[in-house]
Order: structure tokens, then C-alpha cells, then sequence
């Protein structure tokens, strides 16, 4: 009976993966094409400035997450019948705080930037997508059944009309305020087929309780704090750049990021395929459970760093023929940030460990020794040599969050110890 649920387990896993997988790299091929396109059309200037108020609006975005993903996955896997008040509880919560964060980002970037409407304007309209990404929390009911197919139509769907979008703003050649709505098009559609299809598939209707609010308020809180402090290092060299040099080399870093990011949705496919299976094996055997969060580690680490060998191999190759010779600055950017990327990975794992050990609370702790030496670093380093600076600083950064931060904390050092022996492949292979 054991080898039947682990074979059903197995099963699950790798059919869920390969639809998240799928949406992913749809949705990729897809950016990469459009999104190339698009930057080649706005020119350094008008694409660094749509990514300068998007630096702003990820702050926000994380804050109105609420940290709630995995809490509410693992509340659903625990207590199935109360699940349409945690799904609508969370709806209703992450609403809320989108209205107000709206307000908030504009009225700081209009006091940051005054003079300058164009930035405003562009903030806004892509402020709405903190609204619109409150609904996209019943993706997390469908992760919970392991049926991420549903999400993965509705995800290829939605960027799918984004993309077409786009292609009628370069054909009819419209400015960079149209280019600034199509993320929040993007996240409109995605929520709006995620109520039609949760109408039809959900078994319990969407209700809002504040008991339940303040019981979830109280297991994230700490990974609100945590995710806002992710989110500081994350965005702040791209802000800083923009304040120290201009929003012309915003530009240059946001192209270097977003191909040293065009692998990411692997390790998160395979993490989000895997927290409900872990988070249900705790409780059924402790080793089994150790064993799967190191599987999970060794294979994000190792599918890292074989696409960060590539992609260092190819950096200049890459960078003129998807962004042209208008974006040969970028290239040192490149090679620093793509480095990081494989260490900032490695978090998804870390993030199911926390939310099944209930330590969810120390990972603040950690992100905020990456602050302080984000923000060290890009002071420093930035006014020297540029987006070069502000890329190593995060490279720095995700190492100490990665292998040291967590160190120094008795109670996260188990898992850097789970961690370190991960990367030996033999235990991706080992049998179960």
C-alpha cells in the first residue's frame, strides 16, 4: 500500500509539474518575443521607465500578497471543509490591502519624482494589477489538489490576450502609457477566469470570516515582513540606479534581469507541484519528508547552475541579438546577475521547510541580513561602476541569504545542513 500511494504521489507530481512547466514556458517564449520587441520599440529610456515604476509597484505587490500562498495550501490540506472561507477570507484581505497600496505607490512616486507626469501616469495604470492579483490566490485551491492544468489554461489564456494586445500597440504604434496597462491586462483576465472556473469546480462557496482572517494574519505576518524584505533588495538596486545614474540604464539592468530570470519558473513549477505533497508526508513519515526537500533542493540547485554556465557562455551572443546594440551595456550586468539567480532559487525550498516546521518567523531575519548588505553594497558600489555594482550586490546578496544568514540562526541551521548535503545528485537519484 505504501509503494502504491508513493507511486500515486510520483504521478501526481510529475502531471502537475508538467502543466505549470508548460504555462511557463508558453508564457516565456511568449515574453521573450513580445517583450524583446516591445524594449527594442520603447528604447532604453521608455522601457527603463515602465521598470522604475514597476520597482515601486513590487514592494506593494508583495505586501499585498500578504504572504498567504503556502499558509493557505497548507490550511486547505489540513482542514478541507473549511476551505471556501480561507479561499474568500484571503480574496477579501488581499483586496483591501491592493485599494490602499494603490494609493500609496502613486502618492510616493509623486513626491519622489515630481516633475515628472510621464512616470506618474505609468505607475498608475500598472498600480491597478495590485488589485486585479487579490483573485489569483485560487490558484492556491487548485495547487492543493495537485491540478495546476486548470491554472495553467487560464494562465496561456491570459498572457495569450496580453500578447495580443502588445502586438496591436506596435502595430498601431501607440506610447509607453498603453505598454504600461498590458501587466495589469494581464492579471484582469487571469482573475476574472479564475472566478468563472472556481464557480463551477469549487464545492464550497467563497466567504469572508474575520475569525479566519486573524487566524491567517497570524501565522504570515512574519512572512509579509519577510517578503517586504525580499522584495527591498530585490528592487531597490533598480531604484537606486534610477536616482544615481538615470532611467535610461534601468533599462539596461531590467534587460540582463529579465533573461538571468527566464529560468525561474522551473524551481518555482517544482516547488509549488511539491509543498502539498511535502507538507502531507511531515506528518506521515519525517524521513520521507527530509529526503523530498532535498530532492527538491538538489534539483533546483543543479538546473541552475547548468543554465547560468550557458547563459555565461552566450551573454554578449544573447544580449545583441534579443536587444540589439542599443543594449551592449547590459552585458556585465548579465553575467553577475545570472549567478545570482541560482541562489535565489534555492528560497523555494526554504519557504515549504519554514511554513511545515512553523518557523516561517526566522526567515524575516534572514531577508533582513540581505538588506543591510544590499543596500551596503549598492551605496557603495554603484556610484563606481554602475549596473555592474548594483549586480554583484546581488549576487552578495543572495549567497548570504542563501548559505550564511540562515546559519546563524540555531533554529534555520538544520536546514542549511539539509541543504548543503542536497547538493550532492546522488540523492536526487537515491531510491525512495
Amino acid at each position: 500500500m505504501r509503494g502504491l500511494l508513493q507511486r500515486l504521489f510520483k504521478s501526481k507530481f510529475i502531471h502537475n509539474t508538467s502543466w505549470i512547466m508548460f504555462a511557463q514556458i508558453y508564457q516565456m517564449l511568449l515574453s521573450l518575443v513580445i517583450g524583446v520587441i516591445s524594449a527594442r520599440y520603447l528604447g532604453p529610456s521608455n522601457y527603463g521607465t515602465i521598470n522604475y515604476a514597476a520597482s515601486y509597484i513590487s514592494f506593494f505587490t508583495i505586501a499585498c500578497a500578504l504572504g498567504l500562498e503556502g499558509i493557505v495550501v497548507k490550511e486547505m490540506v489540513d482542514n478541507r471543509n473549511n476551505e471556501g472561507v480561507v479561499l474568500g477570507s484571503s480574496i477579501v484581505m488581499r483586496l483591501v490591502a491592493g485599494f490602499f497600496s494603490m494609493i500609496a505607490v502613486c502618492v510616493i512616486v509623486a513626491v519622489v519624482n515630481p516633475d515628472d507626469k510621464l512616470l506618474l501616469i505609468v505607475t498608475f495604470l500598472q498600480s491597478l494589477v495590485l488589485l486585479f492579483n487579490a483573485f489569483h490566490i485560487i490558484d492556491t485551491w487548485y495547487q492543493s489538489y495537485l491540478r495546476s492544468k486548470i491554472s495553467t489554461i487560464i494562465r496561456c489564456i491570459a498572457y495569450t490576450g496580453m500578447s495580443v494586445y502588445r502586438v496591436w500597440l506596435l502595430i498601431t504604434g501607440k506610447s509607453v502609457e498603453w505598454f504600461a496597462f498590458s501587466t495589469s491586462l494581464d492579471a484582469l483576465i487571469i482573475a476574472v477566469l479564475f472566478v468563472i472556473k472556481y464557480a463551477k469546480d469549487g464545492s464550497q462557496k467563497l466567504k469572508f470570516d474575520r475569525s479566519v482572517s486573524k487566524h491567517l494574519i497570524g501565522l504570515s505576518y512574519h512572512l509579509i515582513i519577510a517578503y517586504l524584505m525580499a522584495a527591498v533588495y530585490n528592487q531597490m538596486d533598480r531604484l537606486m540606479i534610477g536616482k544615481i545614474i538615470d532611467q535610461t540604464h534601468v533599462g539596461y539592468y531590467a534587460a540582463a534581469s529579465t533573461i538571468c530570470h527566464m529560468w525561474l519558473f522551473i524551481p518555482q513549477a517544482l516547488a509549488n507541484s511539491a509543498r502539498p505533497i511535502i507538507m502531507q508526508v511531515k506528518s506521515e513519515n519525517e524521513q520521507v519528508y527530509i529526503r523530498r526537500l532535498q530532492q527538491l533542493s538538489c534539483a533546483i540547485f543543479w538546473l541552475g547552475i547548468v543554465f547560468a554556465l550557458a547563459v555565461s557562455l552566450l551573454s554578449h551572443f544573447i544580449i545583441d541579438i534579443l536587444y540589439g546594440a542599443a543594449y551592449r551595456e547590459a552585458r556585465g550586468a548579465l553575467l553577475f546577475l545570472i549567478w545570482s539567480t541560482v541562489f535565489s532559487a534555492m528560497s523555494n525550498p526554504r519557504a515549504i521547510w519554514m511554513i511545515s516546521e512553523n518557523k516561517q518567523r526566522y526567515n524575516k531575519y534572514i531577508l533582513l541580513c540581505g538588506v543591510v548588505v544590499n543596500l551596503f553594497l549598492n551605496g557603495m558600489l554603484i556610484p563606481i561602476i554602475g549596473i555592474n555594482g548594483a549586480a554583484f550586490a546581488t549576487l552578495i546578496t543572495e549567497l548570504v541569504c542563501c548559505f550564511i544568514a540562515p546559519n546563524l540562526i540555531k533554529e534555520t541551521r538544520p536546514y542549511v545542513r539539509y541543504m548543503i548535503q542536497s547538493l550532492n545528485p546522488i540523492k536526487l537519484i537515491r531510491n525512495n
